[in-house]
């Protein structure tokens, strides 16, 4: 099991830089993300200039809505809020990279996320 130093978690707004450990994040999470959630399918065949596209629209999401947790400069999960189609239609996205999992830190991601939300809104 890996061993995770509470004390170096960062959760922060990604930004430009974090766009190859966002990537290499994404695609060691293939496996575990197909089965849930769009990105493991968008991640899979997807080519450099569409993974650019992607990551840049992430990017245009205002501050509080699209946020990852590092450890140390690795990437460890992401959590995005998404606003439907009426008051009522707030998605939250949330994956953990493959192999960080069963670690707390999808559920630390989720709380912590909420909070940033909540003071933005």
């Amino acid at each position: 099991m890996i061993d995770i130093d509470r004390r170096n978690l960062i959760f922060r707004r990604i930004s430009y830089l974090d766009f190859h450990e966002f990537k290499k994040a994404g695609i060691e999470s293939i496996s575990t993300n197909e089965l849930f959630l769009s990105f493991g399918h968008i991640f899979k065949n997807i080519s450099i200039m569409d993974y650019m596209l992607v990551f840049s629209d992430l990017m245009k999401k205002p501050v509080g809505l699209c946020s990852s947790i590092f450890h140390k400069n690795t990437m460890l999960g992401y959590v995005s809020f998404s606003f439907g189609f009426s008051d009522l239609g707030t998605e939250l996205i949330g994956w953990t990279r493959n192999g960080y999992q069963n670690l707390g830190l999808g559920e630390l991601g989720l709380n912590t996320a909420w909070k940033v939300y909540r003071d933005w809104e």
